[in-house]
């Protein structure tokens, strides 16, 4: 009986995306034969099932969820994928991602409203991109990434169980996953990954538009699953936007390096934390910082409240040590802000 009435849950849920989706793009509801494509736009339905290669003279349009579910799928340099309000494309456990571009010929991951490539749906109404017009690339735990020289823009929308960001990396096997040289700018988050995955610093968050400063609403790496333990050696070496650790205790089994530089902010909770377990180590630089989320002297308006909330001291847990012949204590340092020993 449960799993008949999610069933029927699922197919009014995909009824009403498809609604939705045509109004937000100002198509006409009474059109039955569906939106007018430009000649260069190919429709992307379905799972894709076996490794394929698309072809960078041509815009694919993903509307809704689109799953990778074996072999390879390889984006070429310059190629544009465009994004209906419900679209998402996943990487699936043993599927692999390869978006590899140049410099100066990116692939572009955007809505559908962008007009890169041309105007893609002839029929609709003219609207400007904005952040939260599509949902997210995923690349699930287990899958396999190469993504350089990508630009992410106008995503973070669609529903999901974490705020939502244009790319989300749910694996923390590094040299399984690469993201490297890539652009984010003007969505919700740009990136929301596995607290365990170390990445180098090559990556940017903002674009330069005839001068203006095309940034995301919240300007931050989000980590997922800090509920989990670090089991292994991790470095966190972003410089260009903070950390942002959510509603738990962060447990340190092996060693986090934080790199000069970078800056952590942490949800104002008291189960918003570090806990080294004994043994284990938390390597930083002297100029890291460690914060509370509403901290906008450290790092800018990461939640994106403008002056709304300001930090209070004591709001988060903190940096505890567990050392077993002395027991466990405070970590107190000058670049730790706002933590329970404030």
């Amino acid at each position: 009986m449960r799993v008949i009435r999610a069933s029927g849950i699922v197919l009014v849920g995909l009824m009403a995306i498809v609604a939705v989706g045509c109004d937000m793009l100002g198509l006409d509801p009474s059109d039955t034969d569906g939106p007018l494509y430009a000649d260069n736009v190919v429709v992307v339905n379905g799972d894709i099932n076996e490794s394929t290669s698309w072809d960078m003279t041509k815009v694919y349009y993903i509307p809704e969820s689109v799953r990778v579910t074996t072999g390879t799928l390889s984006i070429p340099a310059g190629t544009i994928v465009k994004f209906g309000p419900y679209g998402e494309l996943r990487i699936d456990v043993g599927a692999a991602l390869v978006a590899i571009g140049e410099a100066d010929a990116k692939i572009c991951f955007t809505s559908i409203r962008d007009i890169r490539g041309g105007d893609s749906i002839l029929d609709d109404a003219t609207v400007a991109p904005a952040a939260q017009d599509w949902g997210k690339v995923v690349i699930a735990d287990g899958a396999d990434a190469d993504i350089q020289y990508c630009e992410f823009s106008y995503g973070g929308g669609y529903e999901g169980p974490v705020p939502f960001a244009a790319l989300q990396v749910e694996s923390d096997v590094e040299v399984d996953i690469s993201i490297r040289n890539n652009t984010f700018h003007s969505n919700l988050w740009p990136l929301s990954v596995h607290m365990g995955l170390t990445m180098d610093d090559s990556n940017i968050f903002e674009f330069d538009l005839d001068g203006t400063a095309l940034k995301n609403v919240h300007q931050g790496i989000y980590l997922l699953f800090c509920n989990l333990e670090m089991t292994d050696s991790v470095s966190w070496n972003i410089t260009k936007v903070p950390y942002h650790v959510t509603e738990d205790i962060l447990y340190i089994n092996q060693s986090l390096n934080v790199a000069d530089g970078v800056i952590v902010k942490f949800y104002q909770t008291s189960q918003s934390g570090i806990w080294i377990e004994d043994g284990a180590s938390l390597i930083y630089g002297d100029q890291a910082i460690f914060t509370e989320y509403r901290d906008d002297t450290h790092g800018g308006d990461t939640n994106a409240d403008g002056s709304l909330t300001v930090p209070e001291n004591g709001s988060w847990y903190g940096i505890w040590n567990d050392a077993s012949t002395g027991g466990y204590f405070l970590v107190d340092a000058d670049n730790i802000f706002y933590a329970a020993n404030e």
